[in-house]
């Protein structure tokens, strides 16, 4: 998605209610948080405090410059507590380690193989100190991925989403389309964003590689982590028809 405009993507995807309550509640006793894919920092700056480290890892730098802006907004005494680098999820390796790693709202979704969420889960580990505590979320798929089959999603139709509003003021109608590919548990969203109806629109495409909760649960064993809770929401919700998945694990 890095040819996703920052301007464009931050007043789409906003997160999923309650999840920032979830990390500053899950955050609260560390002094140190790294997160995997920050974005335009959301959640991250959002968890800045006197007296913690934070760390935020993107590779789009429409979204890093966002980031640092919003960093610079800060109150003076927390400005310096954050450090945002352009840095590969599946590769990072940073001097320090972390009692927090985050990867909110289904960023783990955005590695497209096996070998890229091991990479990452691995580094995660080695980036963690003893004690320190993984913490994810995702959207759950399971219910579509069983139950439907891929004809019931056209790829040539435009599904309304909303409005949103740029930081600029401008204003635009969203619409979706979605290529899926069942057995590969892929999905192609491409966005496209009128200012009118009779605008051709600009395209944004996010590539998706979705996992069922037991190939999450056997990444994580395999890369070396003890996983902890996994819940169905961010209040610690059961799993059945839950819509979102929330992970916490910790090394072995």
């Amino acid at each position: 998605m890095s040819d996703y405009p920052a301007e464009l993507y931050v007043p789409l995807h906003v997160g999923t209610p309650g999840d920032l309550a979830y990390y500053r509640r899950r955050c609260a006793d560390a002094t140190s948080v790294l997160e995997l894919g920050c974005g335009h920092g959301r959640v991250l700056l959002e968890l800045a405090a006197p007296g913690r480290f934070l760390v935020g890892l993107d590779h789009h730098q429409g979204l890093l410059a966002l980031a640092r802006r919003r960093q610079a907004a800060l109150p003076p005494e927390l400005v310096d507590t954050v450090l945002l680098l352009d840095e590969d999820m599946r590769s990072f390796a940073l001097p320090q380690r972390f009692d927090r790693i985050i990867i909110p709202h289904s960023g783990l979704f955005c590695l497209l193989t096996d070998d890229d969420v091991r990479a990452c889960f691995a580094r995660a580990r080695r980036h963690l100190l003893p004690g320190g505590l993984l913490l994810l979320d995702v959207y759950n798929p399971t219910a579509f991925h069983e139950e439907c089959v891929p004809e019931d999603l056209a790829e040539d139709e435009l599904v309304p989403v909303g409005r949103i509003t740029t930081e600029a003021g401008r204003e635009f109608s969203v619409l979706e389309r979605s290529v899926w590919r069942r057995e590969e548990q892929f999905i192609h969203a491409t966005y496209v964003y009128r200012e009118r109806p009779d605008d051709p629109g600009i395209e944004a495409s996010i590539p998706q590689r979705y996992m069922l909760m037991h190939q999450m649960l056997e990444h994580l064993q395999a890369e070396g982590f003890s996983v902890d809770a996994v819940f169905g929401g961010f209040a610690g919700e059961g799993l059945e028809g839950a819509e979102t998945l929330v992970i916490e694990a910790r090394p072995a």
